[in-house]
């Protein structure tokens, strides 16, 4: 294939690995979103079970997705195999970034009115007389949405922290796809399973972190090797592996930890911030 011809493959992979997510089905939970929250904060709504519903129609919708991105992904990244690897990885880098950024609720809300243009309701049954225009022109600014809901995500924020990972597995993929093919001329398996649903840690990060390293202390769990090497452990891809299966959310930003946050963590003093008497010892895994 001529370096032209994939570049275009590649631009038009861009554009379908964003746009798969289905904007328009994505503004309607986000409305949906808004309306559960003004329930709950009315007190119409149970706060627990109404966000539990929520989250569960944006990830289903995202699920299924995520399987088409996947197939997508695969298609074209296998052109690559014939092409010199840095000419690639320039290539693909914008595709990654981007998938990326979904990650963020100001990505997202772009990308809402990339898709479907804004055209405001003036709220005029007819064309507005000058004194209704006037009016409302001079209308009092709507109340910002952390002044108005101050213990619940801005939309667009709710929606990037259920999109975020899906993205981001897409984005591994297309990376991982890569290295596959520089050391065996072949691409990943297709995952036979599209859940991605992570489990939500509910104690505190610093209770994750004494457990993962308990359990690789007592050798429950091998750390990952370094440049495949044995007795070189990669505390970064450990990390990166343990938040593909666990959603943590940050105390301070309530927000889910990145994989940057989490090393961060692991490598604090203060990481263990409960008594010495509450702290869980196993056995070493050897002696069982």
């Amino acid at each position: 294939m001529e370096v032209q011809e994939l570049a275009r493959t590649i631009d038009n992979l861009n554009h379908y690995l964003i746009d798969v997510w289905d904007w328009n089905a994505l503004n309607d939970i986000r409305r949906e979103y808004v309306r559960t929250v003004f329930d709950i904060d009315n007190q119409r709504r149970g706060e627990l079970e109404s966000k539990r519903d929520i989250s569960a129609n944006v990830r289903e919708h995202l699920i299924a997705k995520y399987a088409k991105a996947v197939d997508e992904a695969d298609r074209v990244t296998a052109l690559l195999r014939d092409v010199p690897s840095h000419i690639a990885e320039v290539l693909l880098e914008k595709v990654q970034k981007d998938l990326r950024r979904l990650g963020t609720g100001r990505e997202c809300e772009r990308q809402r009115t990339d898709h479907l243009p804004f055209e405001p309701d003036l709220g005029f049954q007819d064309d507005p007389t000058p004194e209704e225009l006037e009016e409302y022109r001079n209308r009092p600014p709507e109340p910002e949405w952390h002044e108005e809901y101050p213990d619940h995500s801005e939309p667009w924020e709710f929606i990037a922290s259920e999109l975020g990972p899906f993205a981001e597995r897409v984005a591994d993929r297309i990376r991982d796809h890569r290295g596959h093919a520089d050391e065996k001329g072949t691409v990943p398996e297709q995952e036979t399973d599209p859940e991605l649903l992570r489990i939500k840690w509910i104690p505190t990060t610093a209770v994750f972190i004494h457990l993962v390293e308990e359990l690789v202390k007592k050798e429950y769990i091998e750390v990952p090797g370094r440049n495949s090497k044995e007795g070189e452990g990669n505390e970064t891809e450990l990390i990166r592996r343990l938040l593909q299966a666990f959603v943590i959310i940050g105390s301070k930003t309530g927000k889910p930890l990145t994989v940057e946050g989490l090393r961060q963590r692991f490598q604090s003093e203060r990481k263990v911030a409960y008594t010495t008497g509450l702290r869980i010892e196993l056995p070493y895994a050897s002696e069982l």
